[in-house]
């Protein structure tokens, strides 16, 4: 019997990583909202597709001026369709797709650093959302990111931005949520713009899973009770809102 000899090929581990890249919204001023990418990993190659779906009111709270790709990111990024409005609410769905590796256009994704994809110019003060809801799963509106033709689909971490009153300035005012991972203690600072702010913890459900904190400017939650896993941590304070992914080792 005659058999086939097939040489043993080994592929680098950095093709056999999942490679995901989480998604969310960075608000930058009180009329600027960044659609953010972030890699779990270093990224050499090809951008090749995302599409994501963004949700606002449609009662006049908020008004989309413009909306501003970044050709820097790898892909081109811009609305797929029109605004549709149903039961009070505008959907809008984004596509994009690249062609040519990131290394040739000198933009290589580094882990853990942030990827502008789309810059949104809006007014009013009602929230604009990044969901993965009804609407954007019947209109292939959901979440979803490939690279080098791969599924590289990672989560949403922060889909609210909730405009802050106007005249509040919002440059650098991010909760700070220290350490993420946690194993049970966690420092959240807030925006000295932001005012105080109630701050809870849900699972994943959206199930409060954690008690209610008052947080004036910096404050401590007891996360020790709560079992391993991913939760998200919700600010809410005077006209605006955030929400963040966190870990608890």
């Amino acid at each position: 019997m005659l058999r086939a000899l097939f040489p043993l090929v080994l592929l680098p581990a950095a093709l056999n990583a999942q490679t995901l890249v989480d998604i969310r919204l960075r608000h930058t001023s009180p009329t600027e909202t960044h659609v953010v990418l972030v890699p779990q990993n270093d990224h050499h190659g090809v951008f090749s597709s995302v599409a994501f779906t963004l949700r606002w009111p449609a009662d006049g709270s908020v008004e989309i001026l413009t909306v501003q790709a970044d050709p820097g990111c790898g892909a081109t990024v811009s609305p797929s369709g029109e605004a549709h409005e149903e039961e009070s609410l505008f959907h809008q769905v984004f596509a994009g797709f690249g062609f040519t590796t990131l290394d040739e256009i000198g933009a290589p994704w580094s882990a853990g650093e942030e990827v502008v994809v789309l810059t949104i110019s809006h007014t009013g003060a009602g929230s604009l959302e990044l969901v993965n809801d009804d609407w954007s799963a019947a209109h292939n509106g959901d979440y979803y990111l490939s690279m080098n033709g791969a599924d590289r689909t990672g989560e949403v971490l922060e889909a609210l931005a909730t405009a802050l009153p106007e005249g509040e300035e919002m440059a650098d005012a991010h909760v700070i949520v220290f350490p993420n991972p946690t194993d049970g203690s966690l420092t959240v600072t807030l925006p000295a713009a932001a005012g105080p702010a109630l701050v809870e913890v849900m699972d994943g459900t959206g199930r409060v899973v954690l008690a209610p904190v008052m947080v004036a400017v910096s404050g401590i939650m007891d996360l020790r009770d709560l079992p391993p896993g991913c939760y998200v941590l919700r600010c809410q304070g005077q006209g605006w809102a955030c929400e963040q992914r966190l870990t608890k080792q």
